[in-house]
């Protein structure tokens, strides 16, 4: 339950993140997906697909090449994807899109925080109630 409270904790704010740029005024630019990565996780006898899209794009005259952090099944290598670029970390991307779905993957890890303190702390009681300890009785 508390590792479930910490990986909602920090998944909500790698994702606010991402918001807070936005919002910032970060500099809005056009990438070219260069490169699409497949990886299948196997456990347990079944298969676990996910992809990584990395994009290529200038910025302040300078080539780079960076994940988007972001995926569609309609995505193809060559295509143009509007992004948001940290211009203090010109390798920090937010996907124009994606704004709705970053606020989804925010909301979710903060539920899931709730849930498990919520969870965690009724756990704590119910121990309290299933073993009460006496005071200390003064002479």
């Amino acid at each position: 339950m508390i590792v479930a409270c910490f990986i909602g904790l920090f998944v909500a704010l790698a994702v606010i993140g991402a918001i807070k740029m936005r919002l910032a005024g970060a500099p809005k630019i056009e990438t070219e997906i260069s490169r699409i990565e497949k990886r299948v996780e196997r456990s347990l006898g079944e298969s676990k697909v996910s992809y990584s899209v990395f994009v290529r794009y200038s910025f302040n005259g300078k080539e780079y090449e960076a994940p988007l952090n972001y995926y569609h099944a309609a995505m193809r290598v060559g295509d143009k994807i509007a992004a948001y670029v940290d211009p203090d970390n010109p390798k920090r991307l937010s996907a124009e899109g994606g704004l709705w779905l970053n606020l989804f993957f925010c909301a979710m890890p903060v539920f899931a925080f709730y849930i498990g303190f919520i969870t965690l702390k009724m756990g704590l009681r119910a121990q309290i109630r299933a073993n009460p300890t006496d005071p200390p009785q003064s002479p």
